[in-house]
């Protein structure tokens, strides 16, 4: 890192008074260079390291959780909590929070069906509290965990369900 006496002039570098200036204040700019580089890592949140994640959760007024993914995942939705209004732009959400290919996702008429890969339930929760938040209230909802089986054997299902309404 560059040393504030390197700047000065040679008659004021001969000084021993501003060598011992030079000498107390240098700490203090070494500091300040290192965050000044560090600050760019710290505001996107896939970058954050766990001082930039606590400042994320102080400034949303979130719980922090068990792992540093669990935080980061929380901060992102908690980010972009806003009604999405296609569903595009819940995809678009989905990709972000949890991976491109680790989810399925099915709209039919006013029925949402999310499936999670086991390997990131942790965020089952989390989602299911979220997406309340984001998709219209008149809007049925199932948020569940897709496990992956390997096997030779190919089956097929087919389910019906209906809703018998009295009057």
């Amino acid at each position: 890192m560059p040393n504030i006496y390197d700047y000065w002039i040679p008659k004021v570098q001969d000084i021993d008074e501003f060598k011992k200036l030079a000498d107390a204040e240098q700490p203090e700019i070494d500091l300040l260079i290192q965050k000044a580089k560090q600050f760019p890592k710290e505001i996107i949140v896939s970058t954050a390291s766990n001082a930039g994640l606590n400042r994320y959760e102080s400034m949303l007024g979130l719980h922090k959780k068990e792992t540093t993914d669990l935080r980061r995942s929380h901060i992102m939705q908690n980010l972009n909590n806003s009604m999405p209004f296609t569903l595009q732009y819940l995809k678009n959400l989905l990709d972000n929070v949890i991976g491109k290919n680790d989810y399925w996702l099915e709209v039919s008429g006013y029925h949402l069906e999310l499936g999670v890969i086991s390997t990131k339930e942790e965020l089952l929760e989390m989602l299911r509290e979220d997406l309340r938040k984001k998709i219209p209230a008149n809007m049925g909802t199932v948020v569940k965990v897709l496990e992956s089986i390997g096997t030779n054997y190919y089956t097929g299902f087919y389910v019906q369900t209906a809703d018998v309404i009295t009057i």
